[in-house]
């Protein structure tokens, strides 16, 4: 008997359970995170369009609906409040704007807002407009940067990618795909910016290059219908003035040049002089020899001694110097000097 009093009570006191729980969880309204797939709504024009609003709260929260400011009520014919969202019939062009989706309770209260874009039935996927991306040329160390102009009747999807065989050598880096068997990584790059012709702009740009920065960049712009893509090169040159950390600084050289191109004009002036005296010595002794015989004689003066001679022959030790034999200085200007001329050996050029 008391074993049926206890199984009759079980139901209500998981009920009792039940309803505390709830009284418990009692709070603000909160958003659904995971229930937010865009804040970027797309329409076309004569379609019915449903926004989604995860907001959820206990108690029940009160929403209300606004757009660009302009609370949504009954008055509005094609538009509809209902509990997890809000319902537009015949979407029009004029529906394009911020939605902003509100809950309250007793607790709080809590907002999300919606960008939503109508536009006619979309044919063809997005163009990039030449001639962006450019090619680029830069030092080490300097800023590079590459733009990127997408047409399209939609917001695009814009990303920078880079081709590379080795994806860590490169910081500025989301994540990295692989297409045909090449290695591409999606680098970070600013947001969208719309401009008054309607096309999208994106600009990546590259801090302090290195020469791994060198290489093929493309840009994508994708949308559900497509992709479409244009590639330009960076070429990074080095900077001559910088010095890696472990390389040694040649020592000047400026005073080598001067003095390889002074020691052999020296030593060939010394040359050319010694060669001169000695050929004008012999042409000086063979003319007095010549002259004796047909009774003219020249008289050269005679050094009276070996110290009173002004040529240094030591000097001319790498030609053969001639030997000549300086008579005393007792003898007449008649035989100012006897040359040996067996003892000259020809002149080498």
């Amino acid at each position: 008997m008391d074993l049926q009093k206890k199984i009759f009570w079980i139901p209500y006191i998981l009920q009792w359970c039940h309803l505390l729980a709830l009284c418990l969880a009692k709070g603000p309204p909160f958003i659904n995170q995971t229930a937010v797939s865009h804040k970027r709504l797309i329409a076309y024009i004569g379609k019915n369009f449903r926004i989604r609003c995860p907001i959820t709260a206990t108690p029940p929260p009160y929403m209300q609906w606004s757009k660009d400011g302009h609370t949504i009520n009954i008055a509005w014919e094609r538009f509809r409040i209902q509990e997890m969202g809000l319902r537009i019939k015949d979407v029009e062009i004029e529906d394009s704007g911020l939605y902003t989706c509100k809950a309250t309770n007793g607790f709080g209260s809590v907002q999300l807002n919606f960008t939503l874009t109508v536009i006619q039935k979309v044919q063809r996927k997005p163009q990039l407009l030449p001639p962006h991306p450019l090619n680029q040329t830069a030092q080490r160390g300097e800023q590079a940067s590459f733009q990127c102009h997408v047409k399209s009747e939609v917001q695009p999807h814009i990303k920078w990618l880079k081709w590379v065989d080795d994806p860590s050598t490169l910081s500025n880096v989301n994540h990295t795909i692989e297409v045909k068997g090449r290695k591409f990584v999606v680098l970070k790059s600013g947001e969208n910016w719309k401009r008054p012709d309607g096309s999208y702009v994106n600009k990546l740009t590259l801090k302090r290059i290195t020469s791994e920065d060198s290489g093929l960049y493309i840009c994508l712009g994708a949308t559900s219908l497509g992709i479409s893509s244009r590639q330009a090169f960076l070429k990074v040159h080095p900077d001559p003035k910088l010095y890696r950390p472990n390389q040694k600084i040649p020592p000047s050289t400026s005073g080598i040049p001067l003095l390889a191109i002074c020691i052999p004009v020296v030593m060939l002036a010394i040359i050319i002089g010694a060669v001169f005296l000695g050929i004008r010595c012999h042409g000086c002794c063979s003319q007095t020899s010549h002259s004796s015989n047909h009774q003219h004689v020249q008289h050269l003066p005679v050094p009276t001694s070996h110290h009173e001679y002004p040529v240094n022959y030591p000097q001319m030790s790498a030609y053969h110097t001639p030997n000549i034999h300086a008579g005393s200085s007792s003898m007449s200007g008649s035989s100012s000097c006897r040359v040996a001329s067996s003892s000259i050996p020809p002149l080498r050029h």
